[in-house]
């Protein structure tokens, strides 16, 4: 299944060391597809002046788990700069299909980002980033993160971000929508509605075809859930390959101590 935005989330909180936080918040997502529970996303955020840190364990559910079979724990370390997330660290461990993942790449060893592990190999159908591609480019959670603190800042979410997985880097051209009264799970309200265009521009498999760099559509809403707690997605709409388009929902926030969360057992 090709992985919803985030997210999807999206994400975190931290298992290296940093700077020290106080408590934070702990998310739970739901993500359902052609009327079925798909995937469980928990998640814990750990964010202050400083910079943040942010970790999600995901794992598929029901058919998706028997068509791609995905248990992976992703954790986004980084700081501030000009009002935007910098990256320090990324980490994505755990299985996807059976086989075994890890990649970790530093954000802050040079003017690039440098692919510390990358477990399996890269495919040898799969065509390499080049090196002048990935200046700029940030991780998939910290560009959520630097994404929400730019709503809560400005109302506004308008956006163009490169993201870097590892394989693939991919361009995410976002836009304000608007303000709307939703439900996403057990909350409701007002929330900020930024729609977007997913493309990747590098690291595709050879024999993709023409399909492969096409623009695919998604929306995001950031609300605060909590008093007091940051601007977080409460709700994201993404497409995937085989069940159309994928909601993910908050189903529940709660503030905490920053410790990663547990993964939810198997429905």
């Amino acid at each position: 299944m090709r992985r919803p935005l985030p997210l999807l989330l999206a994400t975190l909180a931290a298992l290296s060391a940093g700077p020290a936080r106080g408590a934070g918040i702990t998310l739970a997502y739901t993500v359902e597809a052609a009327g079925m529970t798909v995937m469980r996303i928990d998640a814990a955020l750990d964010e202050d002046q400083a910079g943040y840190r942010l970790e999600t364990l995901t794992s598929t559910r029901g058919v998706a788990r028997l068509l791609a079979s995905a248990d992976l724990r992703s954790l986004a370390e980084g700081g501030w700069r000009d009002g935007r997330a910098a990256p320090r660290r990324y980490r994505t461990e755990g299985s996807w299909r059976g086989e075994a993942r890890l990649t970790a790449i530093d954000f802050e060893a040079g003017p690039l980002p440098a692919l510390r592990v990358l477990q399996p190999a890269l495919e040898p159908e799969r065509a390499p980033v080049p090196p002048e591609r990935l200046r700029g480019t940030t991780d998939m959670l910290s560009a959520l993160v630097g994404l929400a603190r730019q709503a809560a800042r400005t109302g506004r979410c308008d956006a163009t971000l490169a993201v870097f997985d590892g394989r693939r880097r991919t361009e995410f051209a976002v836009r304000t929508t608007g303000v709307q009264r939703i439900a996403a799970g057990p909350w409701s309200g007002e929330a900020l509605r930024c729609d977007y265009l997913s493309r990747v521009t590098d690291g595709q498999r050879r024999d993709a075809g023409d399909e492969a760099g096409e623009p695919r559509p998604g929306t995001v809403w950031f609300a605060r859930p909590l008093p007091g707690a940051p601007l977080l997605p409460v709700r994201v709409e993404a497409p995937t390959r085989w069940f159309g388009t994928a909601v993910a929902t908050l189903e529940n926030a709660a503030a905490a101590a920053a410790a990663p969360p547990e993964p939810a057992s198997r429905r």
